[in-house]
């Protein structure tokens, strides 16, 4: 089974609802929309899909590119290639660079990545594709003073040769391992660890509907509003 991820947010967190395209024989395809799913995420999912937090407040002007450096993992390299392969997943942090071609000045603890997702949410990552170029647009909230939650987004449609956008490959690298995160989780089944190792979870629901593979819109909503793959 090949598919074409379109949308995709976390119910609660940690339930997948995706929309996809799967590829069938004879550059067919049939669309899945707003699939909802049983099976809880594995963490590999969650921490794909939350990647995305950063981007949604820099790029909806939220936070500044210092606060969005400072905010980075550990673990990611600022002198990595600024360039990436599509199809590979390559992080590219633009840490040099600025729209007006100035050095950024790498300010440290202006904010913890932590206390961003404490304020900022992602509820939606999307991929749309025109005349060939793959588009990523993203919606989530911000979390205000008090304590009420206002809507970002949908942010414009950033391609991959976006130019206004510093990390556009940084975004880019993000949205192919979420591709590959959700494809694990359709197609082989990657879900969170059950609790009892003897009941897995979903496993009533996949003797009842199958994998989810192949049925029609109609006869996923006839079978059950949810599914697990």
């Amino acid at each position: 089974m090949e598919i074409n991820l379109t949308k995709i947010s976390l119910s609660h967190g940690m339930f997948p609802v995706v929309s996809y395209k799967e590829l069938l024989p004879g550059n067919d395809e049939r669309v899945h929309s707003n699939v909802r799913c049983t099976s809880p995420a594995h963490n590999d999912l969650i921490k794909a899909f939350a990647d995305f937090i950063l981007p949604l407040a820099l790029i909806c002007e939220e936070i500044t590119n210092e606060q969005y450096i400072s905010a980075l993992p550990n673990e990611y390299d600022a002198t990595a290639p600024s360039e990436i392969e599509m199809g590979e997943i390559i992080h590219a942090i633009k840490a040099s660079k600025s729209k007006k071609g100035k050095q950024l000045a790498i300010v440290p603890e202006i904010e913890s990545a932590e206390s961003l997702t404490d304020r900022f949410h992602i509820n939606t990552v999307e991929f749309k594709t025109t005349n060939g170029i793959e588009k990523i647009v993203l919606t989530g909230e911000k979390k205000l003073s008090t304590n009420k939650w206002m809507g970002l987004g949908p942010t414009p449609s950033i391609s991959i040769n976006e130019d206004e956008y510093l990390y556009v490959s940084d975004l880019f690298a993000a949205g192919e391992l979420l591709k590959h995160e959700l494809g694990e989780y359709i197609i082989n089944h990657k879900y969170a660890p059950p609790v009892d190792p003897e009941l897995p979870f979903g496993e009533r629901d996949r003797e009842s509907f199958g994998d989810g593979v192949g049925l029609t819109e109609q006869e996923l909503r006839e079978g059950s509003e949810e599914q697990v793959f």
